[in-house]
């Protein structure tokens, strides 16, 4: 289903790079997927709108995955610290958290493209 409405709205997008009109089954097949505000809106920004939210819902488990990942390496981090105290524990635990910080902003960022 998400691969037929990224295609309707390739199809309504490539209507206005030929100058032409879309098709009003596929103008309409679009504004039933989204909210009644942007419903309202004109036939190539509501088709622009669905192909970034479609492909960043693509994008979206890999994000989430890295997040998790992320997550997961800098509770070991602080696992080790508090059981070994290795001498580069600042280090280490700075690394793991500025990856932390960067891929659950890259996450959340997603969340917000993929409505």
């Amino acid at each position: 289903m998400a691969e037929d409405l990224l295609q309707t709205a390739l199809r309504v997008l490539s209507a206005y790079l030929d100058y032409g009109e879309p098709n009003a089954d596929n103008v309409r097949c679009l504004r039933q997927e989204v909210s009644a505000l942007q419903s309202s809106w004109e036939a190539d920004e509501l088709a622009r709108f669905i192909v970034r939210r479609e492909l960043a819902r693509r994008e979206l488990p890999a994000v989430e995955s890295e997040w998790l990942a992320a997550m997961a390496e800098m509770n070991e981090a602080i696992a080790e610290v508090l059981s070994v105290s290795p001498p580069d524990w600042q280090l280490r635990l700075q690394k793991a958290e500025a990856r932390h910080c960067a891929a659950y902003a890259k996450y959340l960022e997603l969340l917000k493209r993929a409505g």
